[in-house]
């Protein structure tokens, strides 16, 4: 089983005959239909990450690397941004190491994302935090105005989130992931997708604004219903 997790931590999101993304397993299948379930998309491949860890920020610019992501350095403007706000013991730099301190100082991780995601050469971004179980309600309001700020798509890594703040976060369109790996695969999977088409152009697949007539909701659906709405959608369908 190790062996098994260590390759699978190597090896590359797999690409189809036309570049596009094919899920490694089942796993990271649903990952790619988590990201693909909020409406934003990356129309390119630069990754900005904000962390409250440096560790963790160095272990995902290594795999957006072997993913196909660029993890590019800030502009000025960006960078002098970020030192209006960021601590002395932080890191201004991408990946933006905000440290703890935002607990206390809770504009620090916000105004640090908005500024990330206004970079022009960041098109998707992930925010990587641990535990935090106490501070569920103020995350949830940082993360509501960081989305009500910005229009690019952000990710949301929360190692070990309650099961009340992945749901809240679900709620209001933000990919929520439970490791750095999950969530810069994802984000590739985005990127890859919209570098498929010029920017802004049509997107091949339409989205449902609501659940389809006769759907049940969340969780088991009929399948040949289900295929019916796949279809109506523009999803090809083997007969």
């Amino acid at each position: 089983m190790a062996d098994q997790q260590h390759l699978r931590a190597a090896a590359p999101v797999h690409l189809g005959e036309h570049g596009d993304e094919a899920a490694f397993n089942e796993e990271q299948m649903l990952d790619m239909m988590e990201v693909f379930c909020q409406p934003r998309r990356a129309w390119g491949n630069g990754l900005g990450i904000a962390t409250q860890s440096g560790g963790a920020g160095v272990m995902m610019a290594d795999r957006a690397e072997e993913v196909g992501l660029a993890v590019p350095e800030l502009g000025v403007n960006t960078q002098a941004r970020l030192g209006e706000v960021m601590p002395a013991f932080g890191a201004a730099a991408n990946p933006v190491d905000v440290t703890g301190q935002f607990v206390a100082r809770p504009e620090l991780l916000t105004e640090s994302v908005v500024a990330l995601l206004d970079d022009p050469e960041i098109d998707v971004a992930i925010v990587w935090l641990q535990l935090m179980t106490a501070h569920v309600d103020a995350l949830l309001v940082i993360f509501r105005e960081i989305q009500e700020r910005t229009q690019k798509p952000f990710l949301v890594c929360w190692v070990a989130a309650p099961e009340a703040a992945i749901k809240e976060l679900r709620a209001i369109e933000i990919p929520v992931y439970p490791a750095g790996e999950r969530a810069v695969e994802a984000a590739a999977a985005l990127s890859r997708y919209g570098m498929l088409k010029p920017s802004g152009g049509e997107l091949a697949v339409s989205a449902f604004s609501a659940a389809p007539k006769g759907s049940t909701g969340s969780g088991m659906q009929p399948s040949v219903e289900a295929s019916n709405w796949l279809r109506d959608a523009g999803v090809p369908m083997a007969r």
